[in-house]
């Protein structure tokens, strides 16, 4: 014989040629899982920045208020003046 097989090497080669097989497939499923989870994060990201991005160009509660007094009649406004002299000297302070 040219070459000489320890005992038990045939039964070794089967395991070990399993076991790579196993391990294969395994790195296999963890890539796929990796790349989803990656993706999901990614898009996630975008949503949020999307979603600021578009936020940032609401007019804001004050910016509303100020429309709304421009555009409102002269009574309207001396109804506020109005009222908050009337009602001034009402106020407790602490």
């Amino acid at each position: 014989m040219p070459y000489h097989l320890e005992q038990g090497a045939m039964e070794m080669m089967k395991i070990r040629s399993k076991a790579a097989v196993a391990r294969a497939a395994a790195t296999k499923n963890d890539g796929k899982i990796f790349r989803w989870s990656v993706s999901i994060a990614v898009v996630t990201c975008a949503f949020l920045a999307l979603f600021v991005f578009v936020d940032s160009f609401k007019p804001t509660h004050y910016e509303l208020l100020m429309e709304q007094v421009a555009e409102a009649p002269v009574d309207v406004i001396y109804e506020f003046a109005a009222d908050i002299v009337e009602y001034a000297e009402d106020t407790t302070l602490l």
